[in-house]
């Protein structure tokens, strides 16, 4: 059983998921701003009973389309 949970640390590098916090904080934005993008459906989440988390490839694929996007 150790060997399972050693595998899924809290790494940042591991995470498949990041709180709203946490993705407000790699975003540079207040997290009330980014629960409101989350209410518009602006950014993509998975809801757990009432914890809100963002994937993490959700979050890279919006980072990319933004700066594909500047880039025009």
């Amino acid at each position: 059983m150790k060997e399972i949970c050693s595998k899924y640390t809290k790494s940042e590098n591991n995470k498949l998921v990041y709180t709203v916090l946490e993705a407000a904080e790699i975003l540079g934005i207040c997290k009330t701003s980014l629960y409101n993008l989350v209410q518009e459906n602006r950014v993509p989440y998975l809801r757990f009973g009432r914890r809100i988390v963002i994937p993490k490839a959700a979050l890279q694929k919006l980072l990319d389309l933004h700066i594909k996007g500047a880039n025009k």
